[in-house]
């Protein structure tokens, strides 16, 4: 243990969630000695990974996935997106590379621990470490320091792993021009699209290619699980009157956490953009940089900045006169953010040269970084107080109500001994909730895991807390043809014309190879478009995205201007010609050889670490327990 925990003696509990902590315990979780005997998820070459652990790991990646996906995070996409299995396979990269990380001697003692914590800004009072924020920021998150501290030295092991494999990704200047003239070079393609719609009118219903069809796609008719449930709910809003909150309370929390309320100096700007394109010659930079020049001396003779913007801008704020509004630092480009917040209330910069051309800066006014005072905190620190004490309160009330739940076969009875109204819903499916409280992942889940007919224990929801009294479950089947006739006759269709599309385009693609492509087309009826110029990687103009399509027509060639196959795009099949390439210049522009060495350095380092941790899998003795599988 570090001397960290001998400087201080334990504080009093504050239940506040630091991103730091959160971070940390991705992968590590916390768990007693007793835990870690009393079950296991996986064994890594002998080393057991935890049901604490995992626990941790899944929380941290389903909250994560619901501040990327918001309401859209339903039980279906959470099964697409893997988290169990993503939960389970993190923790056993992370254990290999720190046993690997041991082999290899790699070590970091205690001062290299305490150094790093005391850098720490959360756990800094004017810009000092304090022994005291530090005890009482972990005693809120019921972490001991020995506990943290042993997570702080796993992760700079972590960290110096990976800077030996960042050794290995020197990059030189060959490398940087090749890649460039690689990623800047465009192309120009032609195509014709055959749309299933277009057929779809002329398909017909064969009974027996139906029934063929039917049988062979069975399972995508399949009519789900459906259940019923009659459910207690405990909100945390019905218990807030019950909390009263300390005003001492309120005012240390504020002591400690004022590092969580700081601003950071911000700006609020106008901008206006003359685009210079990755291969333009110097004629065109020349006068990029002189229109530049002109609108900025415009502007600083009192011209309005935002007609200025409208009329010239060729940015995405352009139509609001070139409005960007207050944006903190770490939001621009680093030659953008120098000259930004440079500037005074009302400057207007000289033109500003970045990959993306010249830019010029009105800044419309500022405001210095400062720490929001405690009267301007204090009410959401007391709601904040009071949600937690009403949750807590909530939780007793339902934990009280499941200890009478024995015997119990209707909930309507639970609810009378504890004067509350029981409620109903269903039936419904797990793929189609219903609206309002079952369209929460856990209680969905948590739902159709429960066996029929008996009261199951507390569900912790995001309003509160939930009894669960499943009263009927209809199990999934099979339907007959006659049952779903008219949505099999549908897609039965609908696939038919995707048929018919996709053969056209294939019998079309085998005569242009050898015949005239405007004659061809113009005989079938199709009309040829070109596209615009695009990268590689890029969206394709008039198609969209297409990743299959963009990498084999950038390896297309005006002796060999046709691919082998037919592109299926947006629903169409696509049949496509090489029209164009535009070369990139032998020069790169000075300013994109920091960035283009960065792109580089990242993807070896994604391919080495990739590497040598599958190389560690392969001779690694695993077990995974089945229910994690």
């Amino acid at each position: 243990m570090l001397s960290l925990m001998r400087r201080q003696a334990k504080s009093w509990f504050i239940k506040l969630a630091l991103g730091l902590i959160a971070v940390v315990f991705v992968f590590w979780g916390v768990g007693s000695y007793s835990e870690r005997r009393a079950s296991r998820v996986a064994l890594v070459n002998g080393q057991i990974i935890t049901l604490a652990e995992y626990n941790q790991a899944y929380h941290n990646l389903l909250e994560s996935a619901r501040r990327r996906f918001g309401k859209s995070l339903d039980e279906e996409l959470i099964k697409q997106l893997n988290l169990r299995q993503q939960a389970v396979q993190q923790l056993i990269s992370e254990t290999l590379v720190l046993q690997a990380a041991e082999r290899a001697g790699v070590v970091v003692g205690d001062e290299a621990v305490l150094a790093d914590i005391e850098r720490e800004p959360a756990f800094q009072r004017d810009g000092k470490f304090s022994p005291q924020l530090y005890q009482r920021v972990l005693a809120a998150n019921r972490l001991q320091p020995a506990e943290f501290e042993a997570s702080r030295r796993r992760s700079l092991i972590m960290q110096r792993i990976q800077s030996r494999v960042a050794l290995a990704s020197l990059v030189t200047p060959a490398e940087i021009k090749n890649y460039y003239q690689w990623s800047a070079e465009q192309i120009k393609i032609s195509y014709v699209a055959f749309d299933p719609a277009t057929y779809r009118p002329k398909m017909k219903v064969d009974e027996a290619e139906l029934k063929t069809f039917f049988q062979a796609n069975q399972e995508a008719y399949r009519v789900p699980e459906r259940i019923e449930v009659d459910y207690l709910a405990f909100p945390t809003k019905d218990y807030l009157d019950q909390v009263s909150v300390n005003p001492k309370q309120v005012r240390e929390i504020y002591d400690i956490t004022q590092e969580s309320y700081a601003e950071p100096e911000q700006v609020k700007l106008r901008h206006i953009l003359f685009p210079v394109p990755a291969q333009a010659n110097e004629e065109e930079i020349n006068q990029a940089k002189a229109k530049a020049e002109e609108v900025a001396a415009q502007a600083k003779a009192g011209q309005d900045f935002a007609e200025l913007a409208k009329a010239n801008s060729q940015g995405a704020e352009a139509a609001k006169g070139g409005e960007v509004g207050w944006l903190p630092r770490g939001q621009l480009m680093p030659e953008l953010e120098e000259a930004a917040f440079g500037l005074d209330k009302g400057q207007v910069s000289e033109p500003i040269r970045t990959r993306l051309g010249f830019h010029l800066l009105k800044v419309e006014d500022k405001k210095a970084a400062r720490v929001k005072p405690f009267e301007e905190v204090k009410a959401e620190i007391e709601q904040s107080l009071k949600e937690d004490g009403a949750r807590e309160k909530a939780l007793r009330a339902a934990e009280q109500a499941y200890g009478l739940s024995s015997g119990v076969k209707q909930m309507s009875q639970l609810a009378a001994q504890i004067n509350k109204q029981a409620q109903h819903v269903g039936p419904f499916s797990n793929a189609e909730p219903p609206q309002g409280h079952f369209s929460q992942p856990n209680l969905l889940e948590a739902a159709f895991d429960q066996p029929a007919g008996e009261v199951g224990p507390v569900i912790e929801g995001e309003d509160g807390y939930y009894l669960l009294l499943v009263t009927k479950k209809t199990p999934s089947y099979l339907p007959k043809l006659e049952e779903v006739a008219s949505q099999v006759q549908e897609d039965f269709l609908t696939e038919q014309a995707r048929k018919k599309a996709h053969q056209q385009a294939e019998e079309f693609l085998k005569q242009v190879r050898t015949g005239d492509w405007p004659g061809l087309a113009q005989k079938a009826g199709l009309k040829i478009e070109e596209t615009e110029a695009f990268s590689r990687g890029a969206e394709i103009p008039g198609l969209g995205y297409d990743q299959a399509l963009s990498e084999i027509a950038f390896r297309l060639t005006a002796a060999e201007p046709w691919p082998e196959q037919v592109f299926e795009v947006g629903g169409k099949f696509v049949v496509a010609r090489f029209e164009e390439r535009l070369e990139a210049g032998q020069d790169k522009p000075a300013e994109s050889e920091e960035v283009i060495g960065g792109v580089i350095r990242t993807q070896r380092r994604q391919e080495l670490g990739f590497a040598w941790l599958e190389a560690l899998r392969q001779k690694a003795s695993i077990e995974i327990d089945q229910r994690f599988l």
